[in-house]
């Protein structure tokens, strides 16, 4: 008995049959898994990688702030500085209960500088917390004020201040 030989035609069909299934099968597949906002999302994700590639390349632009408005060390080293120097104001307006933080932060994000994070708190008569305020503000490097908090008790003032000192990146000097 002889072998039957296979039908070629039979053959090439069943392979070009099952090549345009494995296609439909990946065109479905690729078309299901693609976010219908892909665009929006590619769009949004290269404006990050541009404001990351700004903000790598040496921050916002010293021009920007007034002359004396950022500090001119690294945060890490002014930071101490700037807490001593916040602390002897409050203390020479001669309040009381003065609590005074200084924390170095390597990035400010929202402003592509590195910066220091000032928090103080003080007690005592509204006249002191205003002519501490005012030293404050004459003060240089220059705080940047997000909150400041006052409250009303009795014959003294309390005082809750938050804010930032901006410093130049060791590109921007």
């Amino acid at each position: 008995m002889r072998a039957r030989q296979p039908d070629v035609g039979l053959v090439a069909g069943a392979v070009a049959g099952a090549a345009l299934l494995a296609l439909s099968s990946f065109m479905l597949l690729s078309k299901i898994a693609t976010p219908a906002d892909l665009s929006a999302r590619l769009t949004a994700a290269g404006a990050q990688v541009d404001r990351a590639q700004r903000l790598a390349g040496g921050g916002a632009d010293p021009a920007a702030y007034g002359k004396g408005a950022l500090c001119s060390q690294p945060a890490e080293v002014a930071a101490p500085a700037i807490r001593s120097g916040a602390l002897a104001i409050a203390n020479a307006a001669g309040l009381s209960a003065t609590d005074v933080k200084a924390l170095p932060r390597r990035l400010d994000f929202e402003h592509g500088t590195p910066s220091v994070d000032l928090q103080i708190r003080a007690d005592g008569r509204y006249d002191a917390i205003v002519q501490m305020l005012g030293r404050l503000s004459a003060a240089r490097p220059q705080i940047f004020v997000d909150t400041l908090d006052l409250e009303s008790r009795t014959s003294a003032v309390s005082l809750k201040l938050s804010g930032h000192v901006f410093c130049r990146t060791p590109a921007a000097s």
